[in-house]
């Protein structure tokens, strides 16, 4: 039996922090996970926990997209010097009926704390399941959102040989105490070195037509809240290091765990090396024969496995020629569920063994092209093009350009 929609199968599990989704999994290329229990919240729960706790504590062991799909994300990560760590941003955009099923969702989240589900009549004044998205929910959200990425692991993995899918995986993980995870205005928060002091939270804002002052009293004194059915865009992101086991540069493959990705960038910037990395092979492989076994139902995928070696990439050098900057695009098709995606991309400082000259691409200047240029010898430095510029300009087996003139 195969699913042709958008999978919402387990939109009955808590979703703790939909800003995980955008860079979390369970693991990288392990099979699925046993789900949560169904039984009442507090009654799995040790009594000394704090309701923060409890969130936190189901964080463990959920792969997000399996529940929720996020219309489009940013992977933006930059491998330190150490090449044992990297700096990683994730950011997502939640657009229309999905902005409306996510508000939902953590409405009905926060009504597993004791004492917060407006649906009891002995709890008036509870914000939980109340068709309302609150700031105070935003707010409590954020609180216990980087303990609870902090369980999640990070769906990129790095192996300092040439790797596919068997054997064991050198995964990233979160170091809990950098996390940061907001809905606030990323385009603030980059402009402010990724510092979101003062910066505008997304998804409860005054333009929206369902927006409300004061939460009828039921929250703090400068509560706000807007409705669940609210298609408003907003973001959501998170930022914090990851750390693996060292990797040599000279032959490495990077993995990445594609399942349930609805849509998304991926961009990973390295470290300056003495000798130039190129990338070298791909490979994606979708994987038809997992199955997903929901309580006995079992759920099969109508498809045919598959790899591919051609995906679509792009390099060049940044940062005034010194560090190369890999690209590329994921996507999932949802009618192939629970089909696994993952892709391998092979990157090494060898020299290809067929060195062919470069191919120009449409962006190249033409033949013949004057470029004028003003005498500032005197004046220092001149940059008439950057090494991003002369990336663009043609394709190489061998490297990105490491220049700039």
């Amino acid at each position: 039996m195969a699913m042709n929609r958008k999978l919402t199968l387990y939109r009955w599990m808590p979703l703790i922090l939909v800003g995980i989704m955008v860079l979390s999994s369970v693991s990288l290329l392990t099979g699925n996970t046993s789900e949560l229990k169904k039984e009442s919240f507090v009654e799995n729960t040790d009594a000394r926990q704090t309701p923060e706790d409890q969130l936190v504590a189901e964080c463990e062991g959920i792969t997000f997209e399996d529940m929720f799909v996020y219309t489009h994300a940013i992977f933006d990560i930059t491998i330190n010097d150490d090449w044992k760590s990297a700096d990683v941003w994730g950011i997502g955009w939640v657009n229309g009926s999905e902005a409306a099923e996510v508000r939902k969702d953590i409405d009905e989240l926060m009504s597993n704390i004791p004492g917060n589900d407006a649906t009891n009549p002995l709890t008036p004044n509870a914000q939980g399941n109340d068709g309302k998205y609150s700031t105070d929910e935003r707010d409590a959200l954020e609180d216990v959102g980087s303990a609870c990425v902090e369980k999640t692991r990070v769906r990129f993995g790095l192996n300092d040989v040439l790797h596919r899918e068997d054997g064991e995986w050198n995964n990233m993980s979160w170091v809990g105490d950098t996390l940061l995870l907001s809905d606030q205005e990323i385009g603030c928060v980059l402009s402010q070195g990724g510092d979101p002091q003062g910066c505008e939270i997304t998804s409860v804002e005054e333009e929206d037509p369902t927006y409300e002052d004061g939460c009828d009293g039921k929250g703090d004194s400068d509560c706000q809240w807007v409705d669940v059915t609210s298609q408003r865009d907003f973001v959501l992101w998170v930022h914090g290091t990851t750390t693996f086991d060292k990797i040599d540069y000279n032959s490495f493959t990077l993995a990445v765990n594609s399942t349930n990705i609805s849509s998304a960038s991926l961009k990973v910037t390295m470290p300056t090396t003495p000798e130039p990395i190129r990338l070298g092979e791909t490979q994606s492989n979708l994987n038809c024969d997992d199955e997903w076994d929901d309580e006995g139902t079992i759920y099969t995928a109508d498809c045919q496995s598959t790899s591919i070696f051609d995906k679509e990439t792009s390099s060049k050098m940044v940062n005034g020629g010194n560090n190369y900057q890999f690209e590329t695009e994921f996507s999932y098709d949802f009618d192939l569920w629970p089909a696994t995606q993952h892709d391998f991309f092979d990157f090494t400082t060898a020299e290809p063994e067929d060195n062919n000259p470069p191919e120009w691409t449409d962006g190249a200047p033409a033949d013949g092209t004057k470029i004028p240029f003003v005498n500032k010898a005197s004046e220092g430095e001149q940059i008439i093009f950057t090494a991003e510029q002369i990336s663009s300009w043609y394709y190489d087996d061998y490297s990105a350009a490491q220049i700039n003139c």
